[in-house]
């Protein structure tokens, strides 16, 4: 996986991780992206999760959204410098819940990957520029429906690939390294500074 990244990308990066909590892949792609830190459900401990349903119900029975998004609310006040932030699924989500409050927290831009729980939270208004990757498709609900309620919404702007839920994750039943690499090469040019 080392090889994907052959171009140390430029920026002051905060990455917000998934259920599967800080591993040595989100280690990988966030020092690839200079990233400040990382923030994890977990408080940095690392698990080690058969499988996504394992990970799923971990953190959905210790930490859950509310928990998780009052965490990264805390680390992001003690934050003395201008930011961007990367979230993946729940970390998505969980900085989307934010949203309103991100220009005050000194967040320059959010980018957030296939954030299945945004459908319950479309009347948020985000303070910054905004940039939403979403799947191909979605098994819970219509993604399209989605993408169709949060396209006029101010600092949003949406993206639809042609991957699945996950496809960033080495750990993730539909990780795709092509869509890794495609979407590594994208965030080079979102101008995450």
């Amino acid at each position: 996986m080392a090889s994907i990244f052959l171009t140390v990308i430029k920026m002051n990066v905060i990455v917000v991780s998934d259920i599967w909590g800080n591993t040595e892949a989100l280690e990988l792609l966030a020092s690839q992206l200079n990233s400040v830190s990382i923030i994890d459900p977990y408080l940095g401990v690392k698990h080690h999760f058969d499988n996504e349903k394992e990970a799923y119900n971990y953190f959905q029975n210790k930490v859950g959204i509310n928990k998780y998004s009052a965490y990264i609310h805390s680390f992001l006040e003690q934050n003395k410098e201008p930011y961007s932030i990367i979230g993946f699924s729940v970390g998505a989500n969980a900085v989307w819940r934010l949203s309103g409050k991100l220009k005050e927290l000194k967040c320059q831009k959010f980018v957030g990957f296939y954030g299945s729980q945004l459908r319950h939270m479309t009347q948020l208004i985000p303070t910054i520029p905004t940039h939403l990757v979403f799947p191909q498709t979605e098994p819970h609900f219509d993604i399209n429906q989605l993408i169709a309620k949060l396209s006029h919404t101010p600092n949003v702007t949406l993206e639809q690939v042609p991957f699945q839920h996950g496809f960033m994750n080495e750990k993730s039943d539909n990780y795709s390294e092509t869509g890794l690499i495609q979407l590594i090469y994208k965030l080079k040019n979102l101008h995450l500074k």
